[in-house]
């Protein structure tokens, strides 16, 4: 059955190698599902994000809609531990069988997130092996957002977690929003299209160091 759903997923791609000419294989295996399945960004950024989550692995899942695709992939994992500061992740997250913790402070009507320096002080309990974070805009300066009470709770979640990813869908990039709460150098780059040059020079640039 495992064997059955790798076909699946992949298939469609090499399948009599048709492959989109002008792509990589990666943007190849990145896009296939979206043009052919398709599958919805937010789903291919979730389920390529879940893979390198690990069994027994302390998760921080910022508030979302893109970075909430992520749990419907988390049911197969575990003795995993979940904890978001987004309201509308823990339905969800109960539903997949999730063991998961909400953060204290004060939530944003708009988004349901919880915010501010009381969410800040909740964070510092926590220590995490990896950290899904969202983004409203991706520049050569870093990922932004509007919102200062939710710049120091992401810069917190990414200071107390071993790995971080950033799961951005294409339509932010080359945007850039009120306040920058980290660079490109702080983690990884999780998204469903193809990054623009000059944001792949930095990013390639730090992956060579590491």
């Amino acid at each position: 059955k495992e064997l059955k759903n790798i076909r699946k997923d992949i298939g469609v791609v090499f399948q009599s190698f048709n492959l989109f000419p002008h792509m990589t294989v990666l943007e190849n295996i990145i896009e296939a599902p979206i043009k052919v399945l398709k599958m919805k960004k937010e789903d291919i950024i979730g389920k390529k994000a879940a893979t390198l989550v690990k069994n027994g692995d302390i998760i921080y899942l910022d508030a979302g809609s893109t970075t909430e695709s992520v749990i419907k992939y988390l049911k197969e994992k575990e003795d995993i531990k979940v904890v978001t500061n987004g309201f509308t992740h823990i339905e969800e997250l109960t539903k997949a069988g999730v063991e998961a913790y909400i953060i204290g402070g004060k939530v944003k009507l708009k988004t349901g997130a919880t915010v501010g320096a009381t969410a800040v002080i909740s964070l510092k309990n926590y220590n995490f092996d990896i950290a899904f974070i969202g983004a409203n805009g991706i520049t050569i300066d870093g990922y932004s957002t509007p919102d200062p009470e939710e710049v120091i709770v992401k810069s917190e979640a990414i200071k107390r977690s071993k790995q971080v990813y950033f799961l951005c869908d294409s339509s932010k990039f080359k945007e850039n929003s009120f306040m920058n709460f980290a660079s490109l150098e702080d983690g990884t780059l999780i998204t469903d299209g193809n990054i623009p040059r000059e944001l792949e020079k930095i990013i390639k640039g730090k992956e060579e160091r590491k």
